[in-house]
């Protein structure tokens, strides 16, 4: 299994300063790449050669381009360019973004298809005017780049970009003058019509000339001392989590696959991050431990190869659980009465293959009894403690919990059922913590569409959970529910959304933010 490009946290050196950088191109067809030549028709646009300007830098060590849209070949084909639109519905398109991803610099290049319609086209500049201070009322650590749009040919259209480029100077300087990190990047004399394709969009030769000016731009903004370290994309500092819906984040591919779709994602080495794990016949399980990202952004996995060899009639009696509260997870299999047989997870004193632990065998933690059937055991921490609790899901998604006592073989304290079901069917509840608080989140994952509900896990004053419905958080990537899984491959402490790919178990990242409120 080969790793993937995926995204995580980025860094970037440029002119005098070394910080994380997070771009957001913003705009319209342009931004997202339409049209192009031989290169770029892929959907690339200017993006491809500021990629480029970047990665060529001797200063630049790591870099990131962060948006909701997706165009084009690049490691990071994110934008916020949106086709056909007009300055006032980029406005609207892109305030969930910059408050979800919290760019540092944001490339702004709005105004074409105001001019080209036209639609009210003397308004246009104090329409960009709002969609500046929009971008700065959110993000006001962002260095804000404003470009005077490009050439267009049409010269009925092309006399309304000069008067609205000529207004763009003076909307810049007033936001700068007050304080706030505007700049003027400067597009209007860059391309000629014969850099376009259309009469609107760059040919390659074209968007070339665009990455370049942003780029510069941003060693200018860098010089200034704009660019600083971004708000983390994480939860509040108080250790209580998200304090309201995440937004997933697309990381792309992060794994190849093994061929094998009987995936799960569980700590086994406990540095905070989930590992992949593969299982075979009998419960046998094989490993890919979590190394994080290298420097380029992706997704790194060391193989173990096999690491149990399994003791279970088959894999679906297999669970993986933190019993203990040491933070990595005990093998358990799960027999047909509910009653549950632990190896507990002791470690590796092998610092090349920490995910060849030694298995301790503990016999029976769990008896009969405590659910109805093995089918319906779950283990996830609902408390809070650090410790998996022993669940048991209903065929209509009633929930019944034990919660975890110390010791390798807890005393469980039955608590009965803590909710009566949302609707959905046992196979569609899944338990994942979604906010970060560590404890374990009600979901209800799609079984055609793995859209996902959240029931947020809370606790009033005498420690009783109360369920917050948070409702649909994601509304699926075009994969069944089977094929969905939640794991914490970041160490953000909260769960991200994987899909697997059925023909070879390539693994998809969505990553879990924390929506971050605007200062």
């Amino acid at each position: 299994m080969s790793p993937s490009t995926a995204f995580l946290g980025l860094l970037c050196a440029v002119g005098a300063l070394a910080v994380e950088l997070r771009i957001m191109p913003v705009g319209d067809s342009i931004t997202h790449g339409y049209q192009g030549g031989s290169v770029n028709a892929d959907g690339n646009g200017y993006r491809l050669q500021l990629w480029n300007d970047i990665a060529n830098d001797n200063d630049v060590t790591k870099y990131h381009i962060v948006g909701s849209q997706v165009s084009g070949a690049l490691p990071d084909p994110y934008n916020e360019g949106y086709n056909g639109a007009l300055i006032s519905e980029i406005a609207t398109n892109i305030n969930s973004s910059l408050s979800g991803m919290r760019p540092n610099v944001v490339l702004i290049h709005a105004g074409t298809n105001d001019m080209n319609r036209p639609m009210d086209p003397d308004t246009a500049p104090d329409r960009l005017g709002d969609l500046i201070d929009e971008v700065v009322a959110v993000c006001p650590d962002a260095a804000v780049l404003v470009a005077e749009i490009i050439v267009i040919a049409d010269s009925t259209s092309n006399s309304r970009r000069e008067t609205y480029n000529a207004a763009i100077p003076d909307i810049v300087s007033a936001r700068a003058n007050a304080g706030k990190q505007v700049m003027l990047v400067d597009m209007s004399n860059l391309l000629t019509p014969d850099d376009l394709i259309d009469g609107l969009h760059p040919l390659d030769q074209g968007y070339i000339k665009m990455g370049d000016a942003w780029f510069s731009a941003i060693k200018t903004a860098s010089q200034n001392g704009w660019i600083k370290t971004p708000v983390p994309l994480s939860g509040s500092s108080s250790g209580k989590g998200c304090s309201s819906a995440p937004t997933f984040y697309p990381r792309n591919q992060i794994a190849s696959g093994t061929g094998s779709s009987n995936v799960v994602f569980a700590d086994i080495d406990g540095d905070g991050k989930d590992d992949y794990l593969i299982l075979g016949d009998g419960g046998s399980v094989s490993a890919y431990i979590n190394g994080g990202s290298d420097v380029g952004g992706n997704q790194i996995w060391y193989p173990q190869n096999q690491i149990a060899s399994g003791v279970a009639p088959d894999a679906s009696k297999v669970r993986f659980g933190d019993i203990t509260g040491d933070g990595r997870a005990d093998y358990l299999v799960v027999n047909d009465d509910g009653s549950v047989d632990c190896w507990k997870n002791a470690g590796s004193n092998d610092s090349q293959y920490p995910g060849r632990v030694t298995w301790i065998p503990q016999d029976q933690i769990a008896g009969s009894g405590m659910g109805n059937d093995g089918a319906g055991v779950v283990f996830a921490d609902l408390d809070g403690d650090g410790r998996d609790d022993y669940l048991w899901v209903s065929d209509t998604g009633a929930l019944t919990v034990y919660l975890n006592g110390a010791g390798d073989k807890p005393d469980w304290k039955s608590q009965g059922v803590v909710a009566s079901g949302v609707g959905a069917s046992r196979s569609e509840v899944v338990f994942a913590d979604m906010n970060g608080d560590g404890r374990a989140d009600y979901l209800w994952v799609g079984a055609d569409s793995g859209s996902v509900k959240v029931w947020l896990n809370t606790a009033n004053d005498s420690g009783e959970i109360v369920w917050v419905e948070w409702g649909e958080v994601a509304s699926g990537v075009g994969i069944g529910g089977s094929d969905i899984r939640f794991g914490d491959i970041t160490g953000s402490n909260r769960d991200d959304y994987l899909a697997i790919e059925n023909s070879n178990g390539a693994i998809n990242l969505w990553e879990n933010l924390c929506p971050v409120a605007s200062e």
